[in-house]
């Protein structure tokens, strides 16, 4: 057991690593502009930079934010019910000897708003490498899940000044599109929580195997860990967000300094209603 948990924490781990690296390799990129030539543009030039920088940006940030929250299983902060803590992510458990709260759509648009509101996230650095001055009113994004894409609407205006030089970008004219089935993955995350409890701890492998397909998914069980299954949905198109999708399933697991029970939440029934509607339209 111990070997088994080492690995599948390894796994994780370089998962973590390979997202931050993404994000701090973003922002040193960014910062490579030549100050020279932007120094000598007008200032609409420069506010057409600023605008296009700050855009790529969150951009990039939505995009960490899904790879975070597939990784996690639907969530961005702690999960509300068991999960395991690598260290750098903590993976829920949908099902704990019980039925867990199992992230709904809705849920998942909060916490995707919330990543993209974290302290350590600032998209203004570009505007202090350059020395304008600016000024901002932000609230959190608008998310919206869709069949084949996440779609963020940046509730962001920014007056930048240089000078008498004034210009105002509303941000939320400009809304980002990311290509991602993650729509999917949640809710055949909830069916297959669902089926592991209405199946006391049984799962039809050719059945979710063959669901998967219908949806452009490969689902992966890992044992690695006694007594605790790993789920892993993938995404079949590359150029989806996020590649992964992951959670665990128990029957009969004993607390540990690596397992973290915390008061089991009522789970919403509804999840499941129109899970099950979704993925009885797969051939």
């Amino acid at each position: 057991m111990q070997r088994g948990r080492k690995a599948q924490v390894s796994v994780f781990v370089i998962v973590a690593i390979v997202v931050i690296g993404v994000v701090v390799g973003y922002f040193a990129v960014s910062n490579v502009i030549n100050k020279n030539s932007f120094a000598g543009k007008s200032f609409g030039e420069q506010t057409e930079i600023i605008q296009a920088g700050v855009l790529d940006c969150y951009e990039d940030v939505y995009r960490q934010g899904l790879d975070l929250i597939g990784v996690q299983g639907g969530y961005y902060g702690t999960p509300f019910g068991a999960y395991l803590d690598t260290g750098l992510n903590t993976i829920p458990f949908y099902y704990f000897d019980e039925l867990n709260y199992v992230p709904t759509r809705e849920f998942v648009e909060e916490e995707l708003a919330y990543f993209a509101d974290s302290p350590e996230i600032n998209c203004f650095d570009l505007i202090n490498e350059y020395g304008l001055s600016y000024d901002y009113i932000y609230k959190l994004p608008d998310v919206s899940v869709g069949e084949e894409e996440v779609r963020i609407t940046t509730n962001l205006q920014l007056t930048l000044s240089k000078g008498e030089d004034t210009s105002q970008i509303d941000f939320s004219k400009f809304p980002i599109s990311v290509k991602s089935s993650i729509n999917e993955m949640i809710y055949f995350g909830s069916y297959i929580g669902y089926s592991h409890h209405i199946n006391k701890g049984n799962l039809c492998m050719s059945c979710l195997i063959s669901i998967a397909s219908g949806n452009n998914l490969k689902v992966e069980i890992n044992n690695d860990i006694e007594d605790v299954l790993l789920v892993t949905l993938l995404d079949e198109n590359k150029e989806n967000i996020p590649q992964s999708y992951n959670f665990f399933l128990s029957n009969n697991v004993k607390e540990s300094d690596y397992l973290i029970p915390q008061e089991i939440l009522e789970i919403n029934e509804e999840v499941f209603e129109e899970s099950e509607l979704v993925i009885g339209e797969a051939p």
